[in-house]
């Protein structure tokens, strides 16, 4: 319940780009560990799309998220 409070206050904030993608990845990493893929699987395609069109934050970060979403999809 929090990290999805959290996720709507970000998409609120214009500038909350980083905090939304972050947010987004791990409330998917928690419905990911919970099996719940249908649930996790459009939060993980979001977090990687806010960030690409963010172009603020480190390749890295986009990485992470694309590993997480690509582990789910195996």
């Amino acid at each position: 319940p929090q990290l999805r409070r959290a996720i709507g206050i970000y998409e609120k904030l214009s500038d909350a780009n980083a905090g939304l993608a972050s947010a987004c990845n791990n409330l998917a990493l928690v419905y990911h560990s919970q099996k719940r893929f249908s649930e996790a699987e459009p939060l993980y395609r979001q977090a990687i799309s806010v960030h690409q069109e963010s172009g603020r934050m480190s390749e890295d970060e986009l990485q992470v998220f694309k590993e997480n979403y690509a582990a789910m999809l195996k």
